[in-house]
C-alpha cells in the first residue's frame, strides 16, 4: 500500500516544489529560492557552502556512498553541515555520545567501523 503526500503550498513569492525533495536536495533548493532566508543559525547559502566544503573535505579522506562518518563534537551549526555533506556523498553520519568513557567510545567506534572520525578539540582527549 502506497502513502498519498498532499501537495506543499509554496510560501507566498515562491514556487511550489515537490512535496518532500530528497534530504540531500533540499538545502541546495532552499538556497537557490531564499539563500538570505535563515536556517538553523545561519541562511541556507552558507549552510549550502559549508555542506560542499565539508563534502570537499570527506571526498579527499576517501569517503563515499556507503561510508560511515563518526562525529564526536559537542552541539554546533558546524555538525550540521556534515550532516550535509554527508547526505549529498551518501555517506550516513555517525553521532557519538561524546559522555562515553573512552572504553565505550573504543567499542562503538570499532562497531561503527568509520571511514573518518570527525571531532573538535574540546574532545580529541576523549580518544586517547
Amino acid at each position: 500500500m502506497s502513502a498519498s503526500w498532499p501537495a506543499v503550498a509554496a510560501a507566498p513569492g515562491m514556487a511550489a516544489g515537490p512535496p518532500f525533495p530528497a534530504a540531500d536536495d533540499a538545502v541546495r533548493r532552499w538556497a537557490t529560492l531564499a539563500p538570505a532566508r535563515t536556517a538553523l543559525v545561519t541562511d541556507y547559502a552558507a549552510l549550502d557552502r559549508e555542506g560542499d566544503a565539508w563534502g570537499r573535505v570527506l571526498a579527499e579522506c576517501g569517503v563515499g556512498a556507503g561510508d560511515r562518518v563518526a562525529l564526536l563534537a559537542g552541539t554546533a551549526p558546524a555538525c550540521v553541515a556534515l550532516f550535509v555533506a554527508c547526505l549529498r556523498l551518501r555517506a550516513m553520519l555517525v553521532p557519538l555520545n561524546w559522555r562515553l568513557a573512552p572504553p565505550e567510545l573504543a567499542r562503538v567506534l570499532a562497531d561503527a567501523r568509520p571511514a573518518v572520525l570527525v571531532t573538535d578539540a574540546r574532545r580529541r582527549t576523549c580518544l586517547v
